[in-house]
């Protein structure tokens, strides 16, 4: 059975921030979360009854090791007392790789942020889609991790032009060079992850 409740609408960071992610490692499998405040859901207006939800934050998190070890464990404690302060909850996750469907791994991430959100959802990249410049983004639901969701009405994005402006902070601005994930964390302390402040603030200004 799918999930009914709520459609999801990524801000400019949510969108942008897995692609630079990726960029950042392009030779890794790169995954990380999505943050929202499911009190803030707006009324459903859908035909399908559905309540938009905004993804206001994406947090980086794997690129070295993308399985369920105490690793990935503990960079969750650090995002899930992040988000706490902030009202914020993990409702879904991405992973960028070479394919577009959820790895094993992955299916297990998403499984286990259903366990406090039932109505989680993962987003992989169409790297073909990305390439044209148009939306890249797949969407499978935990409720049936099995099904991939491409252009679903489930999800909403910022613009017709988000793709081509995040692949200009790619290109022309190597704004991914700002990026740090947990794994960059352990390797240096003092890498601001959680927030990625600068990268954030730019991404805010490029894309409207």
């Amino acid at each position: 059975m799918s999930s009914s409740q709520y459609t999801y609408n990524l801000s400019s960071l949510a969108y942008s921030l897995p692609l630079l992610h990726a960029a950042a490692h392009p030779s890794s499998t790169v995954q990380g979360v999505f943050l929202a405040n499911p009190s803030a859901a707006g009324t459903a207006s859908t035909g399908a009854g559905r309540r938009p939800l905004e993804i206001t934050e994406a947090i980086p998190v794997l690129h070295a090791e993308t399985t369920l070890t105490p690793m990935l464990e503990a960079a969750l404690e650090h995002v899930e007392v992040y988000a706490g302060k902030k009202s914020l909850v993990v409702v879904g996750m991405y992973e960028v790789s070479e394919g577009v469907s959820l790895s094993r791994a992955g299916k297990a991430f998403l499984g286990g942020i259903k366990k406090s959100w039932a109505e989680s959802f993962a987003l992989t990249v169409d790297i073909k889609q990305l390439r044209t410049g148009g939306n890249p983004y797949v969407m499978t639901l935990a409720s049936d991790p099995s099904k991939n969701l491409q252009d679903s009405a489930r999800l909403s994005t910022p613009g017709p032009n988000a793709t081509k402006q995040t692949l200009m902070m790619i290109k022309g601005e190597k704004l991914h060079e700002l990026l740090r994930d947990f794994d960059d964390h352990l390797d240096d302390s003092s890498a601001e992850w959680l927030e990625n402040k600068a990268l954030a603030a730019a991404i805010a200004k490029s894309i409207k």
